[in-house]
């Protein structure tokens, strides 16, 4: 840069002098200027240029707005056949149990939540402080439990035996849960009744396996109560029953380890659909086999699967109680008079009224002998003229209907074997 001389005010010739703040305007404008032209420069090579990578995500682009529109057509198609199973799932399920068919997860749905938005504070912090004070009181049991439960088992002279924790058929979710313990609505009558086992629903075919190891006490075929039953004994007086089999792959007498197939899941005897209906016991005493799954699913499994048992409010099958000990097969009138508790003339009528569904054998001096099976069914009859107030016309309607539809399962397994 060369110099610059000025005339000064006394014409004077001198040289100018560069000021700082023109020096440093100087060097902004120089670097706004080179800043700007790199930024025209890069701007212009985007768009006239790409690189590879941007060349590759530019064709994935391409193909994605070309199978986005596919994917939303095939989701809206999903969805109605979603929606079209679930319609038909909850329609089978209500025709089999007479519910709503259970959420896919009945812990993690959130209809429970609905209407917390409309509870006070003050109320959620009191019940919540409450809650956690029987937390805290049973937490601080806890050591003290485990203390006890130490001495009875060092004090106990005999050993300490697991009861069978294992799930007859394998790869069982909590949603194929059926009715446990407890009364019962019987499939058949629509009556509750006692059921003493917990079904498992699964697929005809579906091999069943030993919960434990023990030896095959018993081994039952017929086509009426229980069908076809597999009764194991374990150690620690446990014993299990395994009912409705397809059919059997082993004999009485037979030991063997856990995890043995012993049949398959089947519809013998008085079944309404294709379950496997188990059974657990310790000293005749029947348990909830529920009870005894926590040690092989997970804790959401177990959860799940044990509020699927009790919310199931209808069984499956249909079979006459039989508890441990009672060899009483024939009841006299008057015994069965006072179960049903009614007078013994309205049960001789009904006797004769219904004799096509109740056969009553005979003694030596010709009193009426009723079976297991005239009781139950005396016991529906009571039920339907008592409690729904039918008609004998009517009752004995209904008894045809449901005695029609046993027939005509029984024929259906026969054409199947």
């Amino acid at each position: 840069m060369g110099n610059r001389y000025i005339l000064d005010d006394d014409n004077n010739v001198r040289k100018a002098r560069t000021s700082v703040w023109t020096i440093v305007r100087k060097i902004l404008v120089f670097f706004v200027g080179t800043l700007s032209l790199a930024v025209v420069y890069y701007v212009v090579f985007a768009l006239l240029f790409s690189t590879d990578k941007e060349k590759i995500l530019e064709q994935e682009n391409k193909m994605y707005e070309k199978i986005v529109p596919q994917m939303k057509q095939k989701a809206e198609l999903l969805e109605d056949v979603v929606g079209g199973l679930q319609e038909r799932d909850n329609g089978i399920y209500t025709e089999i149990f007479h519910a709503s068919a259970p959420s896919l997860n009945p812990l993690h749905t959130l209809s429970s939540l609905s209407g917390l938005d409309t509870i006070p504070d003050t109320r959620i912090v009191r019940y919540s402080s409450d809650k956690l004070a029987v937390i805290e009181k049973s937490a601080s049991s806890v050591e003290e439990n485990f203390q006890v439960i130490f001495q009875a088992l060092e004090s106990s002279s005999e050993q300490m035996v697991a009861p069978p924790m294992t799930v007859p058929v394998k790869n069982f979710s909590f949603a194929r849960t059926g009715a446990s313990v407890g009364m019962k609505i019987n499939p058949f009558y629509k009556v509750p009744m006692q059921h003493n086992g917990l079904d498992l629903i699964a697929s005809a075919g579906e091999p069943v396996y030993a919960t434990a190891d023990g030896v095959v006490t018993d081994v039952v075929r017929s086509r009426k109560g229980l069908g076809n039953v597999v009764t194991i004994s374990h150690d620690g007086g446990y014993s299990t029953r395994y009912a409705h089999l397809a059919d059997i792959e082993v004999r009485k007498g037979r030991r063997l380890g856990r995890g043995t197939r012993i049949g398959y899941v089947g519809i013998s005897g008085n079944s309404f659909a294709p379950h496997l209906h188990y059974e657990v016991l310790r000293d005749t005493v029947v348990l909830d086999p529920v009870n005894c799954f926590f040690g092989s699913l997970t804790v959401d499994e177990y959860v799940n699967m044990l509020v699927m048992s009790v919310s199931t409010g209808q069984s499956m099958d249909w079979y006459i109680t039989m508890e441990e000990g009672d060899k009483k097969y024939l009841y006299t009138i008057g015994e069965v008079a006072d179960i049903l508790g009614e007078n013994v003339s309205l049960v001789r009528f009904w006797s004769n009224e219904f004799s096509r569904f109740i056969k009553p054998q005979r003694n030596a001096k010709g009193n009426r002998l009723f079976t297991r099976e005239d009781l139950e069914v005396m016991r529906q009859i009571h039920h339907l003229v008592k409690v729904e107030g039918l008609t004998l016309t009517g009752t004995a309607k209904r008894l045809r209907s449901e005695k029609r539809g046993e027939v005509d399962k029984i024929k259906v397994l026969d054409s199947l074997k």
